[in-house]
């Protein structure tokens, strides 16, 4: 999926590079401070058999997330709505908006990531996109000192990981082969009939330097997918040899 003109990040204002600090005291709150999921809100909901609760997090202010270069970067969340996604979303650095899209966002777990590259100056914002009922897709905004673009967007999630019940079960984020980098990445759904299937390989990326396709990691979570089979970063129609597993 391609990025439009209207989802390009926005360039941030020059005379704003100075260092902030998180607090009025001139105090700096640790990194590892989850300002998002602390503030998750409760929304009780009655869908005709009894009342639910959905958890969401607060819209309409500016979030910290994290840092990068010394500054800290804010998400501001769109209006919730539907029960699972929000109105689009804002990213700030500092005082600078440097990202804003209306594009649905989803409300999950993990529907936005900060990444910082060790001993680099390198960032990576990822916010999860709703693309229902297609997979999720990961929109990543790469940031590298002062220089910031969103570098690609990437499916979300392999739908046929062992043990994943829902697609947001299956969400690759992580260091999936234990090689010293974080991966994120995904794949299609697979189409599947009696005695054949839509072969869908999945495409694993890395979050180093530079955004890079991890073709062995790709290969094994497409192996995952398909009981070890793995014929090609190309779609195709195959025999289904997950046909006990998948066929009901």
């Amino acid at each position: 999926m391609q990025t439009s003109h209207e989802e390009k990040p926005l360039k941030p204002e020059s005379n704003k590079t100075d260092v902030e600090m998180d607090s009025v005291d001139g105090t700096e709150v640790e990194d590892e401070f989850d300002e998002l999921h602390a503030g998750l809100l409760k929304l009780p909901c009655n869908d005709g058999q009894g009342t639910d609760t959905v958890y969401h997090y607060p819209t309409g202010k500016k979030v910290r997330i994290g840092r990068h270069c010394g500054r800290t970067l804010y998400l501001e969340l769109g209006e919730f709505y539907d029960e699972n996604t929000y109105g689009g979303a804002k990213v700030y650095w500092g005082d600078s908006l440097i990202y804003a899209t209306d594009l649905e966002i989803d409300n999950d777990w993990q529907t936005c990531h900060v990444y910082s590259v060790p001993k680099s100056e390198v960032t990576y914002v990822l916010l999860m996109i709703n693309d229902r009922p297609s997979p999720n897709i990961w929109y990543i905004l790469y940031m590298n000192g002062e220089h910031i673009h969103l570098v690609d967007s990437v499916l979300a999630g392999n739908d046929y990981i062992e043990g994943g019940s829902y697609f947001h079960d299956s969400v690759i984020y992580g260091d999936i082969d234990n090689d010293g980098w974080m991966e994120v990445g995904g794949k299609h759904w697979t189409e599947y009939w009696a005695d054949s299937m839509t072969y869908q390989p999945c495409y694993i990326y890395q979050l180093g330097e530079e955004l890079e396709m991890d073709s062995l990691a790709s290969i094994e979570e497409t192996k995952k997918a398909y009981d070890g089979m793995f014929i090609g970063f190309e779609p195709a129609t195959v025999y289904n040899p997950n046909e006990k597993q998948h066929v009901k």
